[in-house]
This record gives C-alpha cells, structure tokens and sequence, in this order.
C-alpha cells in the first residue's frame, strides 16, 4: 500500500513538472543564445546573425528548419521590445499570451475566459490576431571602407503615427452577457454589444531615425530587420575606386614601369583604413603577374579574427619614348631602349629595342604576309647577310601603345626555346612602330600545298610534318601554353623539311584549375567543338583538334571541315563525325551553345575522311579528333603512337 502512495506520489511530482515546463513556455534568451542582462544591441546582433544560418532556404535538409526559424523570430520580437520583454520576465511566454488582465479573484472570468463571455466584473479584451502591413524592403548603400571597419549609420524614414484628436470615439466594442430578472425565480440572459469611449486620433507623417550597425565584413544583400517598422535594410556595398571586393578577399590593380618590372620595386597601398600594406619585389614581374598579402582581406562576418587576402595584380607601362641615359643604367643594358621580354624567373629579362639608327642594319626585301596588327617583310642583316623576318606592328600612342598580343608574343617566345617554334631574335623600336625580328622560313604549310597541288604531299614528308608539329605544341603544352591559333598558314617551313610553330599572338599560359578563357580563338575551319559550343574553360585538347584537321588536309589537299560560319562549322563536323551524345561526350548537352533540336546525323566511315591512310595513319587521326576533350589524345602521347615508326625527323622538300 505504501508503494503504491509512493509511487502516485513521483507520477504526480512528474505530472506537475510537465506542466510547469509547459507553462514556461520557450525559453526565448537561450534560442537567441543572450543573456537575461543582454542590451537591445546584442539581442539584435544575435538575431541577424541566427537569422541568416536558420533560415529554411539555407537549411533545405532540416525538416524541423521552419519551426527553429519561428521560435527565433518569436524570440526576437518579444525580447527587443521593452514591454513585452518585462512581461516575459515576470510570467513567461504563458503569461504574455494570456496578458494578466484578469483579476485573480474573479471565478467567473477564470472559469469562462476562454469562451469570452466576460462574466464578472472585470471585462478584458478579447484576444485578437492583429494583422501587419507588408514589409519593405531598403536598399542601403555603405562604403567598403565602413565594411572593413564597421560603422553605425542613421536611416531616416517617414511613418504613419496615429496622434489624438479631438472629441471622443467608439472603441473596443466587445459581447457581453447581461442578466434581467424577470420576476420572482424568473432570469433572462441577453448578449449585447458594448462599447468604450476614446479619444478620437488622426494619422500623422512622423520622421523616425533608426540606427543600423555596419558590422565588420558585412555581405551584400545583407538584411537588417526591424520589427514593426516596416522595413528591413538591405546592404549594398559601393564600387571602390581602388579595391573590388569578392568575399572575404580584396583586389586591386597597380601600374609599375617597366624599369619596376624588370629590376624590382618597392612600395606602400594604402589600405581602407589608412594602413601601410608593404611590397618588395626583387625578381622580374610579369604583366599582369599577382600577389597575394594573406591576412590584409575583409574581415569574416562570422569570425572578425579571420580576415581574407588581399590580392595585388600588375600592369606594366612600356614607355613610348627612349629612356634617359640613367634609366638604362639601372636597366643594366648595353645600349638602346628596352621594350619587353620576361624569361622565367630565373633568368635576367633581355634588353631588346635599338634606335632608329640601329635599324638601318636591316634591309627590307619584299612584303611576305600581313595582319592585323602590320605587316611582315623578308629583310636581310646587312652586317651579317642573314636572312630575317621582320613583323612591324603599329603603336597607337592615344591608346594603348602596344597591342596585348605583341606583348603575350614577345614574353612566350622568349621562354619557349625548340626546334619546332620559330625563333625570335630581337625586338627593335621606332617612334611609332615595334619590329619582332624572327628567324626567316622560306614560306608556310599553307603556301605550299596550294603549290604542290594536284599532286598533293608526300606521305613521307606529312608523317615528318605532323611529328615535328606534334614535338613544338608538346614542348608548348608542357611549359603550359596553349597555341590556341593552329592552321597551315601559322606553319612555317624551309627547303631542309623543318617546320616551325609560329604566331604566338592569340597564345595564352594556363593554369590549374583552367580558368575562363574567351571563345572567339582559332580559325573557323580549326577550332575544336567544345569552342564552337561555347565552352569557357578549355584546354591544351584544343590544339589536338587543330593538329588533327591539318593533318587531314596535309593528306587529302584540301581542308576538313571548311565552314563559312560557326553553325555551318558545327554541322560539317556533326555530318562527318555524326552528332554528338552525352555516351561519347558526357557533358556535351550542358554546354551553353548546345541545342537539343541539332540535326541528328551518324558517323561516317573513316575511310571517307582520309582513304589515303593506312589502318595506324586512320586510327591516329580519329584519336586526334575525339569528341570529348577529356578522351582526344595529348601531344606528347601522340609522338608515342605506332603511325611514327619509321618517321624521318625531317624529309626535305622534293619540290614546292
């Protein structure tokens, strides 16, 4: 019998905890993770911080996501105002639903509260959801300085406030039950509608400044909410005019001379809040070369002890006349005025441009080629009598001065040393024109098979060409550069059977991962697919596919896939290869210029493409033009495949 008291005891202590806990409610301090003594500040820190990890789009695999985000906004709206917070204190989430209007010694407003019959003598309001107008939503533009700092900015706004008036007005009109005797024993119970007097009020437009902290590393799109005002603030960060921001890292762009560029600086940034970031560089800087300053970034919006970096590129300024007699000195060259040329790091940059005066050692020939940025002529050293190749580009100095692609071919011809790359020898500077002076081939592929048609090339001699093209785009591709401009007329070649890989103007170095390159490379009737399609992050396999439509013009006389624009391009390569599918180019579908309503067309025979191959000759050439970048033969493997055996490193010219 005890036991049994003992244990109706603990299940009614049970019992009474349960619903003392239920009572409580939430604990609303512990989900914004404050203290009891926290200030408005903190309450509101803490909020936008939880806000934007609790939030259900950020939390898609939480199912309890929506009901986390409630009670932190539950939180957040009684805890930052002032009134209801007391309330809370003192009765707890319960209390506050219940309001403690009622007086405690009512039985009749305890007992028939809930069905808001008002018995007694205290009447109260009846609970009522109060809807809230729509919320706005503000821009709020700072400036990356008061995001690297931190700041507190005042936002203005106009409200509607609702302002006494005069005379009186009906208001909280409730039911209530009304008893009327009737007579003796004999009670009527009516429900009657009854109202209160109040001041009458107006709407007036009131000017209201809220304050909001810029906390350090804020992010863009950012909102700061405010509870029954309205509006949430939404951060945007103004464009610098020095520093750009990604993240947590910052960027920015110095220009140094080319005296810098070569024999090293020193120098201060000023950074967003008026610190020295100090740089040294004592080797050879490349245009468009990077720095990384770890530590001297934004600061982390959850973590202000962990900062992001800040990253320095360089532009070189070639000057557009001679340098004085001291700046050579310090350039350490022997004489004339230095342009560009950057070995690796190394080795000592070379000191390229002469005067005028030195350029009339060499005497013009003829005219052999032009382009897009000048011409190129046979000239002869008139000191040595050796033959050269002179490309004259133009300087526009209201522009740029020298185009871009003479300084990307200048810098990776003086790195890419081979037998298969033409050679450059010097650089020579005028007043208003750059020569490149080359090694002299006596003509290109592309001459030369116009002039050996209708007999076409020796099998031997294209066996030779392809392995020694192959042997310069390896050599290329291993210092990681890729050509990006293969075809027959940037083939150069002399009576000795060599050729040569030349035009290094649209080349560029990569990198890993591969970056976003443009796609408007290579000559129409060369360009690989995955250029066509639109690809953005291609790779040394586009070269490949060059190699392989030249190959199959060296063989056959005339070109692959000669389109006459990049659809037409597209569907000469589909109508041979047949269309492509995700089973032989998983991805190709994804590509941003890939359209599923493409003409489906199947492979055709490979003898079709090249009869005049063998077996290995046709099984080389379909590797080189493999759909799926990821599958197409390396140049250094294809110097490896079987079709090489008996191949002679170079075959003379038997006639041309």
């Amino acid at each position: 019998m005890a036991s049994r008291r003992m244990n109706l005891t603990n299940i009614c202590f049970l019992l009474l905890y349960v619903a003392a806990a239920v009572l409580a409610g939430r604990d609303f301090y512990q989900i914004l993770g404050v203290s009891r003594s926290a200030s408005i500040k903190d309450i509101k820190k803490a909020y936008r911080k939880l806000a934007m990890q609790l939030h259900p789009d950020r939390n898609p695999d939480d199912p309890k996501a929506q009901d986390k985000f409630q009670d932190l906004g539950a939180a957040y709206e009684v805890l930052s105002d002032e009134e209801k917070r007391k309330q809370y204190d003192a009765y707890g989430e319960e209390g506050l639903k219940e309001g403690h209007h009622s007086s405690h010694g009512d039985i009749f407003s305890s007992f028939f509260g809930d069905f808001g019959f008002m018995f007694g003598g205290n009447p109260r309001q009846q609970d009522r959801n109060i809807p809230r107008g729509n919320d706005i939503i503000v821009d709020l533009e700072v400036t990356l300085e008061e995001v690297y700092s931190g700041n507190f900015v005042e936002v203005v706004r106009n409200k509607p406030v609702a302002k006494e008036a005069p005379g009186k007005r009906k208001c909280n009109c409730r039911q209530e039950m009304r008893t009327t005797q009737l007579g003796p024993g004999r009670f009527q119970m009516t429900q009657e509608v009854v109202c209160d007097e109040c001041p009458n009020v107006r709407l007036v437009n009131e000017e209201r400044t809220l304050e909001v902290e810029i906390e350090q590393g804020v992010r863009d799109e950012m909102e700061y909410p405010f509870i029954g005002e309205g509006k949430a603030t939404c951060i945007s960060t103004y464009r610098h005019p020095v520093f750009e921001r990604r993240g947590d890292d910052l960027y920015t762009n110095v220009t140094i001379s080319l005296e810098e560029a070569l024999v090293g600086f020193e120098m201060d940034i000023t950074h967003l809040d008026g610190h020295k970031v100090h740089i040294i560089r004592d080797k050879i800087t490349k245009p468009g070369a990077k720095l990384w300053k770890k530590g001297e970034g934004l600061p982390n919006f959850d973590n202000n002890n962990i900062r992001g970096s800040l990253i320095i590129s360089f532009d070189v300024e070639f000057p557009r006349e001679q340098l004085s007699e001291q700046q050579r000195k310090a350039l350490q060259c022997d004489g004339g005025t230095v342009i560009a040329a950057w070995g690796s790091h190394s080795q000592k940059a070379s000191c390229f441009i002469f005067t005028r005066r030195q350029m009339d050692i060499f005497q013009k020939i003829e005219k052999i080629g032009e382009g897009t940025y000048g011409v190129v002529y046979k000239a002869k050293n008139k000191l040595t009598g050796q033959a050269v190749a002179l490309k004259k580009i133009r300087l526009d100095a209201e522009t740029e001065g020298v185009p871009s692609t003479a300084i990307r071919e200048i810098s990776l011809l003086k790195e890419l040393n081979h037998p298969n790359i033409v050679k450059l020898l010097d650089v020579v500077h005028t007043e208003k024109k750059l020569y490149l002076v080359f090694e002299y081939l006596d003509q290109d592929l592309k001459k030369y098979m116009d002039s050996s048609q209708p007999v076409g090339m020796p099998l031997p001699l294209v066996k030779s060409y392809l392995f020694q093209l192959l042997q310069g785009v390896s050599f290329c591709h291993s210092h990681r550069v890729i050509h990006r401009d293969l075809k027959p007329q940037n083939l150069l070649i002399n009576l000795a059977g060599a050729i040569k890989l030349a035009d290094f103007g649209l080349a560029r170095a990569f990198g890993v991962p591969l970056r976003t390159y443009t796609h408007e490379v290579v000559t129409l009737w060369y360009r690989a697919p995955e250029i066509l399609l639109g690809c953005k992050y291609y790779s040394t396999a586009v070269d490949i596919w060059s190699i392989g439509c030249i190959f199959a013009e060296m063989v056959t006389r005339r070109p692959l896939f000669p389109g006459d624009s990049e659809i037409d391009q597209l569907f000469r390569i589909f109508r041979m290869m047949g269309t492509p599918s995700e089973a032989v180019w998983p991805g190709v579908t994804q590509l941003p210029d890939y359209k599923a309503r493409f003409p489906c067309w199947g492979r055709q025979d490979i003898n079709k493409m090249a009869p005049q191959l063998d077996p290995i000759g046709q099984d080389l050439l379909l590797q080189l033009l493999q759909y799926d970048p990821s599958r197409r033969i390396s140049a250094k493997a294809a110097i490896s495949h079987e079709y090489f055996q008996d191949v002679a490193t170079q075959t003379p010219i038997l006639h041309g």
